[in-house]
């Protein structure tokens, strides 16, 4: 038997079986055995977890970056087109005012 847990793998568990066995250690150091190998896998399974929470995080702060970069140049565009367009009206009313100023004055009619 001991044989066989030794040829299964040569992992710090497998000794650990080993020496329980032949010392007569009892179901006890079996039982801490199991919980310590289901407390390493346990771990073992958090930090992978851990991981790839961690690498989704890191990717959509990166499209978040891209995101907010672009935002960021079409607002400087609608800027620029506010700017644009604001400087027309202001044109367009200043050419306007100088169109009436040279418009003679109409003549009243009685008839309102």
């Amino acid at each position: 038997m001991v044989q066989e847990i030794k040829n299964r793998g040569g992992s710090i568990f497998g000794e650990l079986l080993e020496v329980g066995l032949n010392e007569n250690m009892g179901i006890f150091f079996f039982l801490f055995v199991a919980l310590g190998a289901l407390f390493f896998m346990v771990v073992r399974w958090v930090v992978q977890q851990n991981k790839e929470r961690e690498d989704m995080a890191a990717q959509r702060e990166r499209e978040h970056v891209h995101l907010i970069k672009e935002l960021s140049s079409s607002l400087q565009h609608i800027e620029e087109l506010r700017k644009e367009n604001r400087q027309a009206h202001e044109r367009q009313e200043s050419m306007l005012g100088r169109v009436l100023d040279r418009l003679p004055p109409r003549e009243r009619s009685d008839n309102l």
